[in-house]
């Protein structure tokens, strides 16, 4: 029923301050999403879902609270978020939605904690909001091993879980239950093609199925990529999608370990490397210096760090072993914490010029 009223506790706010009242409840869970605002002569009046959370801001506490009756809202749900808070408590919700992401048509479900109760919430959730998710797999183990695949439950959906995800005009073919991708280092992904300067040689070591590779040599096209990583399956999802994205003869793909692959065939041929492997990528650092060229360049390294250990305690073993390796001048020219991965715990990256 479109026109259906609910009676319910409301907040009289005047208009003109309307809206910057209501954006401080929304960020304390305290606005019933099921119910729409209504204005009333010169006020706004908007249902409130828990009267107690308006304590916890004291500009909130002396709001005029009135029983009025309120239009059901039928709308769908702008977030996941808004989506969740229709049915669970904003605490709960706040932990799942830093628990999933969305690749092609395929959505991933973190299942830490207690997440695994909110099936059927999450489910619904992610539908209302993205209604052409195909496939809604749950991860029931890290990513972990050489080839950093995770092992999944199929919450929803039917079919293969291979699925096409695009990304700044660029489109990649991937299976996210035998290949490792984040939609989370998108940002990062341009920011760094966006650095490299024309004519330059790039070395992805770890290049999976090419999200920084593809982006480089889709931005920068008088750039040689050299697109390097162990896994068969990502190797062939890279050949593909260097074929997808119409750059063939741009990137140049190695299969095999990082570090034999630069010794072997890339020593000296680069002017800047991509080291995205934030669990291992400091072990491989000599083959970074090896591919770069004798001049030096630009490193883009991938670290994970847990608190309380600081980032410059970090990085001071990373400036450390390169100097060790014969760089006489090493300077971290960018430094940025990419995402928070755990309790303390964070994926960062800092770009290193080596001479």
């Amino acid at each position: 029923m479109q026109n259906e009223v609910r009676t319910t506790l409301a907040a009289k706010v005047p208009l003109k301050k309307g809206e910057y009242v209501r954006s401080l409840l929304k960020d304390l869970g305290a606005i019933d999403m099921d119910l729409a605002p209504a204005v009333e002569e010169e006020y706004l009046l908007v249902p409130i879902l828990d009267p107690q959370k308006l304590e916890k801001n004291t500009e909130l506490r002396s709001l005029e609270l009135v029983e009025r009756g309120l239009r059901v809202s039928h709308r769908r749900p702008r977030s996941v978020k808004e989506a969740l808070l229709r049915e669970l408590q904003p605490d709960i919700v706040g932990q799942i939605t830093k628990s999933f992401d969305i690749i092609g048509d395929v959505a991933i479900i973190s299942t830490k904690g207690s997440m695994s109760r909110y099936r059927e919430n999450v489910v619904n959730a992610l539908h209302s909001v993205h209604p052409n998710i195909r496939l809604i797999l749950a991860k029931v183990s890290p990513v972990s091993g050489v080839e950093r695949v995770a092992s999944y439950e199929r919450w929803y959906g039917s079919g293969e879980p291979e699925t096409l995800h695009r990304e700044h005009g660029c489109v990649y073919s991937l299976d996210v239950t035998k290949v490792f991708f984040t939609p989370r280092l998108s940002t990062e992904r341009k920011r760094v093609a966006c650095l490299v300067e024309p004519d330059e040689t790039v070395c992805d070591l770890f290049a999976g199925v090419g999200p920084f590779s593809v982006l480089i040599a889709k931005l920068q096209p008088s750039s040689r990529v050299k697109a390097c990583d162990i896994s068969p399956e990502a190797v062939a999802y890279l050949k593909r999608n260097i074929r997808l994205n119409g750059i063939s003869g741009r990137v140049e793909i190695f299969q095999g370990d990082a570090a034999q692959v630069s010794h072997e065939f890339l020593r000296g041929l680069c002017d800047r490397v991509v080291m995205n492997l934030p669990e291992r990528a400091e072990l491989y650092l000599p083959a970074a210096t090896e591919v770069l060229r004798s001049s030096g360049g630009t490193i883009h390294l991938y670290l994970f760090r847990r608190a309380p250990q600081t980032f410059e305690e970090k990085i001071s073993h990373v400036t450390a072993g390169l100097e060790s390796l014969g760089w006489r001048n090493v300077e971290v020219l960018y430094h940025k914490r990419v995402r928070e991965i755990g309790p303390r715990e964070f994926n960062e990256v800092a770009d290193i010029k080596v001479i």
